[in-house]
């Protein structure tokens, strides 16, 4: 199924719309994916977009890419990063009102390079996202801080975690033909 697009409802009120913007690329030109996650309730959903870290793991929310060569085994494009990430702040919690879509990729601004380190040759790629908001709090903050860094950054933030939705969704994979 060629750069079909996958709709799918995740947790009341949001489903998110995970496609590729076209089915071919050349080798090496920038592969570029959009994850409309579309509220669909009657309020406001909070939620925080991929940002530093969100793409290896380090930092929840875990919004990442995995690849595979047709009919191959699924791998991260990339090996895991070093560790530390940019430390969470209000401004990174959006709001997406009924009705309203955000692209949770951002725009791919921190994953693009990854994903790009795993469809450097020729052939046709299943693509697949994850995005889990289940990790506590602890995972969402950035750093590493000290720990009363940890302890202010947890105040300020934790009545905002609190109303981001909580599941782990895993797309069905989208085609794409690298030439």
């Amino acid at each position: 199924m060629l750069g079909a697009a996958i709709f799918v409802f995740v947790a009341p009120p949001l489903a998110i719309d995970f496609r590729a913007v076209k089915t071919t690329y050349k080798v090496g030109e920038p592969v570029v994916f959009r994850a409309e996650a579309r509220n669909v309730g009657k309020k406001a959903v909070r939620f925080v977009l991929q940002g530093d870290s969100a793409q290896s793991g380090t930092k929840a929310p875990l919004i990442q890419f995995e690849v595979r060569p047709v009919g191959g085994e699924w791998a991260l494009p990339c090996e895991v990063g070093c560790g530390n990430s940019n430390p969470a702040v209000p401004q990174d919690f959006v709001s997406i009102a009924p009705g309203a879509s955000v692209d949770v990729l951002n725009g791919m601004r921190w994953s693009q390079g990854l994903l790009m380190l795993g469809l450097t040759s020729k052939g046709r790629y299943d693509v697949r996202l994850t995005i889990d908001t289940t990790s506590p709090i602890e995972r969402w903050l950035g750093g590493p801080l000290v720990p009363e860094q940890e302890a202010k950054a947890k105040a300020a933030l934790q009545s905002l975690y609190d109303e981001v939705p909580k599941f782990r969704w895993v797309s069905k994979a989208v085609r794409i033909n690298v030439e």
